[in-house]
């Protein structure tokens, strides 16, 4: 496990090198880019981006590239670099602390809605929730059934706003399923199977579900 915190470190750094290097000449990273259910104008831009802990924000981006280093380098399951840093951030030894998954459930529903993967990442949406994420990179045995939804407490009901509308990981499973090309991409069966358990034992909504509750 040390090794893979060194590695983890490393690989960390060399992202963060990567988005320092793509700065424009006056400082700006991803200038222009309008991120997905926010206005074109700037109205109200500095009052939703108040209501969002930076801390939070950056530690979410740490877990969604660790995550797709993790996939592509086969360094381990994606699920443990959501683990690691997350407990790293709480500043948790797992070999010591018995209910060190209750403690994540409690940092996770409190800031769920925040867990956004916001950097550049070549291959997938951005931005983009973590638990969408999870389902684009073709994880949903591994993260989902082996190890996320153990917690049958954990909040799996953020909610993002895609073209004004306000979309759940039901709404992103939908769209995926009523795509027919995309058996292509996905292992169908398994995705259907997600949306099922997420609903019938994690009491999962859609984005209208939630607004009209």
């Amino acid at each position: 496990m040390q090794v893979k915190k060194v590695c983890l470190s490393i690989a960390l750094l060399i992202i963060a090198l990567n988005s320092f290097a793509q700065m424009s000449d006056d400082g700006c990273i991803n200038c222009g880019h309008e991120f997905r259910g926010m206005p074109s104008n700037t109205t109200g831009v500095e009052e939703l981006a108040a209501a969002i802990d930076p801390t939070i924000s950056d530690l979410a981006d740490q877990i969604c590239n660790a995550m797709v280093l993790y996939d592509s380098t086969g360094v381990g399951p994606v699920h443990e670099a959501f683990e690691l840093i997350i407990l790293n951030h709480l500043g948790i030894d797992k070999n010591t602390t018995p209910n060190y998954r209750a403690q994540m459930r409690e940092f996770w529903n409190e800031h769920h809605e925040q867990m956004i993967c916001r950097s550049e990442v070549q291959g997938y949406e951005n931005p983009q929730h973590i638990l969408k994420r999870v389902v684009e990179m073709r994880n949903t045995t591994t993260f989902y059934f082996d190890y996320f939804l153990a917690d049958r407490d954990i909040n799996v009901n953020a909610v993002e706003f895609r073209n004004g509308q306000p979309e759940t990981i039901v709404d992103y499973i939908d769209t995926i399923l009523q795509d027919p090309q995309a058996d292509q991409l996905y292992d169908v069966q398994e995705v259907r199977r997600l949306r099922s358990f997420l609903v019938e034992f994690m009491g999962a909504k859609t984005g209208m579900e939630i607004l009209n509750t």
